[in-house]
């Protein structure tokens, strides 16, 4: 079966994204719920409000320490891939202190930072996705822009109020990393990025069922404290992916014709 070529890739990434920004223009506007800081696990441990919700944030930043050492220990070039993989881990340290200043006192001026630096981890695991499945050099193009795109998202819901551009980057980052899954890529498993997006819905679920979790847990732990742990996972799955490329693992070569 022959390889999809890097044009026809690049014209799939942007369908993807027209696709989604034209059942935005049906979706009326979302406005932002002040019930959604009332979380079920609001219990204050060791002096640390809502303890349970801010100490679970701790996995992205040993996530991101890990990988960030795991790049300097072995010594990885200094190419596209390497610099795309250490924003990624700066940024799951920011979502660890982003999330954890929320969640100490939550509110939407929190929430803010909190959604800030989800966009810029978001944003950078496309990147890497672009990198992987459509070539370097796009991955490290579309990155800059990426994160700029996902920071207005957030801005955007700020200034306005509306959830529906800030809910379209995060679908469209990990639908357009599921589907980049289905082509050949060169440095990154197609099982990883589907597990990666798997431990992503995983946590979404958990969030949405905050309250019926943590009563049917009998108030041992939150759906939103398992949706942050899950993510944490997901955040050390990428540590892994890095390290099976420090290692050489390829994949299937890309076609490079047109």
């Amino acid at each position: 079966m022959r390889a999809m070529s890097i044009v026809t890739r690049i014209r799939l990434a942007i369908g993807i994204g027209i696709a989604a920004a034209v059942v935005l223009l049906f979706v009326p506007a979302i406005p932002q719920p002040q019930d959604y800081h009332r979380f079920a696990d609001d219990r204050a441990r060791l002096g640390i409000p809502n303890f349970a919700n801010v100490a679970s944030n701790l996995p992205f930043a040993a996530a991101g320490i890990a990988g960030l050492i795991l790049l300097a220990v072995r010594r990885a070039p200094r190419d596209v891939v390497t610099l795309l993989f250490a924003v990624h881990f700066v940024s799951q340290i920011l979502i660890a202190a982003g999330s954890g200043y929320y969640h100490w006192a939550p509110d939407d001026a929190g929430l803010f930072w909190d959604r800030l630096s989800l966009s810029v981890v978001l944003m950078t695991a496309l990147s890497i996705a672009i990198a992987d499945r459509i070539g370097e050099r796009a991955g490290a193009v579309a990155c800059l822009p990426a994160v700029v795109v996902g920071a207005l998202s957030v801005v955007c819901w700020k200034v306005s109020g509306d959830l529906r551009v800030w809910g379209l980057v995060q679908f469209y980052a990990m639908a357009a990393i599921a589907v980049a899954a289905m082509v050949p890529g060169r440095f990154v498993r197609t099982a990883d990025w589907l597990i990666l997006v798997g431990w992503y819905a995983a946590a979404k679920a958990c969030e949405l069922l905050d309250r019926p979790i943590f009563e049917f847990l009998g108030g041992t732990v939150s759906g939103h404290t398992l949706k942050h742990l899950l993510a944490g996972v997901g955040a050390g799955w990428v540590v892994w992916m890095a390290a099976r490329v420090g290692r050489g693992i390829k994949t299937a070569s890309v076609t490079r014709s047109t």
